[in-house]
Parts: C-alpha cells; structure tokens; sequence
C-alpha cells in the first residue's frame, strides 16, 4: 500500500483536467443516496467486489471506508459531505501509482427523476493518469445504468 496526498473541494472542482460523467436516473433523489450509502449496492455497478463502511453512521465529513477490487484494497476518507447532495472523498492508501486521487458524487433532483455527476481526478504521471481516468470514464458508461436499474429494482429498499 502506499499512501496518496490528501485533497479537498479545490482538486476535483469542474474543469478540462477533471472528467465527469452524468446519468439521469428515473428515481428520485433520495433513492439514489440511500443506495450510494448502501455497501451492497457498489459492487452491482462498479468492477469492485466489497465496500466496507470503516466509520459509524451517521456519515459525514471524516468518514471513512475501504473499498475492494482488482487493484487490491483502497482506503478512502470523505474530506466534503452535504447529506443528500453531495459526497467527495481522497484515497489515503493504495496500489494504485497515483500521488492523489480523488471522487465527487452530487445528487441533483431532475425532470422524471434525479442527476448524478460523477467527478474523478488522478494525480499521476501522464500515462498513468490518463489510464486511470479511462477506465473510470469507461465504468461510469457502463455502470451507472446498471446502477438505475439496480435502484428500481430494489426500489422497496431505497424510497422507504
């Protein structure tokens, strides 16, 4: 493992070096946060088999996790957390040859449902900041879909 440089609010603010990609979602936006706290939900969508919730609810900023993949094991800290709308967090230790890494999800209600913008950002030399951003560009596509339909199909589950 080795340890990453933590980040704030200013790493992943919306510019050319920060990608996002966003998916309107036909649920509202109260069941896409409950399943974006739901550890279950994670491996549903992303190339990752476990996330663990390591700090009590209720979350907030300084909560922490780990996260499981084919990377190995990811520590993450939340550094900007407004309940409902917006979650950011840094990796604080890893496998990944990154300096700093960091994740913004906001949660925006939208026509016939809710809008997720999924910000990402990777400290790292070119190749493989550009390797990094790909994939996650790349299982943003991909995920995010699978995520909506994982929510409706859970829908009991996240609009109680």
């Amino acid at each position: 493992m080795r340890q990453h440089a933590a980040v704030d609010k200013d790493f992943l603010r919306p510019s050319h070096r920060v990608p996002c990609v966003r998916h309107l979602f036909a649920c509202s936006p109260k069941a896409l946060w409950a399943a974006l706290l739901d550890a279950d939900s994670w491996p549903a969508w992303l190339p990752i088999t476990k996330v663990n919730w390591t700090s009590p609810a209720p979350f907030g900023v300084g909560t922490t996790r780990t996260v499981e993949g084919p990377s190995g094991v990811i520590s993450e800290v939340f550094h900007e957390w407004v309940e409902g709308r917006r979650m950011a967090f840094y990796f604080a230790e890893s496998a990944l040859p990154v300096r700093a890494f960091g994740e913004c999800y906001d949660v925006e209600p939208a026509p016939g449902g809710s809008m997720l913008a999924w910000r990402f950002r990777a400290d790292a030399n070119p190749f493989a900041r550009t390797a990094v951003h790909f994939a996650l560009r790349r299982a943003g596509k991909a995920g995010l879909p699978k995520l909506e339909r994982y929510i409706l199909n859970h829908r009991d589950r996240y609009e109680g």
